[in-house]
């Protein structure tokens, strides 16, 4: 379990590095065209790329953070709706809740038996 939760934290970090070197790689590229383009006079030739890949950029960000100021397509929110459509799907019971307990136990009355021991073959 520990093991588990271990390779989902590197994943995410993983998943967080990549946006970064993104970031970074976006901002370092668009500094040097625009100074160039600054430069000669044509700043707004290289603002569609900009535009574009700072959308694809936005996008990257969703999928890695989720959305600012909301629980959606945060790790909790997928959470959630893991375990509701496991519910949905299973009628009824979830994986968090079909989960035992050592300490859950239950508890049955005798059963009186309504045959001899005679009758048995």
């Amino acid at each position: 379990m520990e093991y588990d939760n271990y390779e989902k934290a590197k994943k995410i970090v993983k998943k967080k590095k990549k946006f970064y070197h993104h970031l970074k790689s976006y901002v370092i590229v668009n500094g040097i065209f625009m100074v160039f383009m600054f430069l000669e006079g044509e700043l707004w030739d290289w603002m569609p790329v900009a535009l574009f890949w700072g959308m694809g950029l936005l996008f990257h960000y969703v999928n890695t953070f989720g959305l600012p100021g909301s629980n959606v397509l945060s790790k909790e929110w997928e959470d959630e709706e893991i375990e509701r459509e496991y519910h949905r799907l299973s009628g009824g019971s979830s994986p968090k809740r079909s989960k035992r307990r050592e300490d859950d136990t239950l508890e049955l009355k005798d059963i009186q038996r309504s045959y001899r021991e005679s009758d048995l073959v």
